[in-house]
């Protein structure tokens, strides 16, 4: 269970639409949630700035018209050049590159934020009567929108500047390095399992994986790359059984279906029967 959870959320977390999504239902919600505002409240902007809400509704019209246009147009433009920059140079340095970027958070907050405000023109768009409908024009969701309008030029050039720091070698050679050493840090953590101080033990042991004979194997469920291991769970396991699991298979090798992936047997003090129940593969 929690190793599918951990998979689920690494693809969440590698993907472009996760948080994009998000962001898009949030703006949806408070582009409703402001015109229900306009069409409920009394307080009369017009009166006190003018300037700011006393746009009709052909104005405000074409004003979010292009707005949603334009920031469909700048998110389009600006990623589909970086997609291209970084498979470029992830054929030079290392295909991770591009995953990185897919996975940096402010790639995707950027990204939600373009597609946001789109979403967020659209939403008021709809909501817009003109003379002849029953006027109503919701000024502070317009007004609103005119404010998102200038946070998307700030985050276009955030997003820039962001991207030429990714660009650098010194930055995609650290973030590989510390991805790599949390990739073996979480597979080969330190803390698994306690230390043998005794030498006659490690010998003992040393034998019992190296002998052929008693191994029960347990076939892999699926096929794939073997990329994560529960080893607190396998070592509960191991303990409750009374058993000893040997792994036949390293790390990032791909394992077909119906493989010995494990291979068990049981403790030299405990009944000679096969465990029941393996560990989930």
């Amino acid at each position: 269970m929690k190793l599918g959870l951990l998979k689920y959320w690494q693809l969440l977390r590698e993907s472009l639409w996760f948080v994009p999504g998000l962001m898009v239902i949030l703006f949806i919600a408070g582009a409703y949630g402001l015109v229900h505002y306009d069409a409920q409240t009394t307080v009369e902007g017009i009166k006190y700035f003018p300037l700011l809400f006393g746009i009709g509704a052909d104005a405000s019209r074409g004003m979010l018209t292009a707005i949603a246009g334009s920031m469909l147009t700048v998110a389009t433009l600006a990623f589909a050049v970086t997609l291209s920059a970084f498979s470029q140079i992830s054929t030079q340095y290392s295909p991770r590159v591009l995953r990185n970027f897919m996975r940096d958070e402010v790639n995707q907050v950027i990204m939600g934020y373009f597609v946001g405000v789109f979403a967020y023109c659209l939403a008021v768009l709809g909501t817009i009567r003109g003379p002849d409908e029953g006027k109503f024009v919701p000024s502070t969701a317009v007004l609103a929108g005119l404010f998102l309008a200038m946070g998307g030029v700030a985050a276009l050039v955030f997003f820039i500047h962001h991207i030429a720091e990714s660009l650098q070698t010194g930055t995609l050679v650290r973030r590989i390095a510390l991805e790599t050493i949390a990739g073996i840090n979480d597979l080969f953590p330190n803390h698994l399992g306690e230390p043998v101080a005794d030498e006659n033990q490690t010998a003992v042991a040393g034998r019992l994986l190296a002998a052929q004979g008693s191994w029960h194997p347990l076939p892999a469920t699926a096929c794939g790359y073997l990329q994560r291991l529960d080893a607190d769970g396998l070592l509960q396991w191991a303990r409750r059984h009374r058993a000893i699991l040997r792994l036949n298979f390293e790390m990032g090798a791909f394992v077909g279906q119906g493989q010995p992936l494990f291979s068990v047997r049981p403790e030299p003090d405990a009944p000679h029967a096969r465990p029941r129940g393996g560990p989930r593969t």
